[in-house]
């Protein structure tokens, strides 16, 4: 019972994140790193991404695939999260976030990787 309502949740959460990436695309391309090339197109990919992810995790046959698909997402996002922390928080040359928020993107990162497993 449990592992299922965590895998609703994971699920909402995914869903809820693909379509945010539809809603308020420059949110997620202002965080994009200078060197990731077309990032508008990469946002609203990971954004169909997300959503499959999300939507897979609530279908038995394909909740394995979906969260296998889920880790990916999450681990190709590090090309994104890694140099903000590389770089001390900046995110291109006239944007900056929180150091402290950047670590924490991160190790939630590992924190979704490992949910997205266990309820796979």
């Amino acid at each position: 019972m449990t592992k299922t309502i965590f895998r609703y949740l994971l699920a909402l959460i995914f869903i809820g994140s693909g379509f945010m990436h539809f809603i308020l695309p420059d949110t997620y391309v202002k965080v994009m790193s200078d060197f990731i090339p077309f990032p508008l197109a990469c946002v609203l990919i990971s954004g169909v991404l997300e959503l499959a992810g999300g939507i897979g995790l609530l279908i038995p046959k394909w909740r394995n695939r979906a969260s296998w698909l889920i880790v990916a997402l999450l681990l190709s996002f590090l090309a994104v999260h890694i140099p903000h922390i590389l770089n001390g928080g900046k995110v291109t040359t006239d944007f900056s976030l929180p150091l402290a928020a950047v670590w924490a993107r991160l190790a939630f990162q590992a924190v979704f990787i490992a949910w997205a497993r266990w309820v796979g």
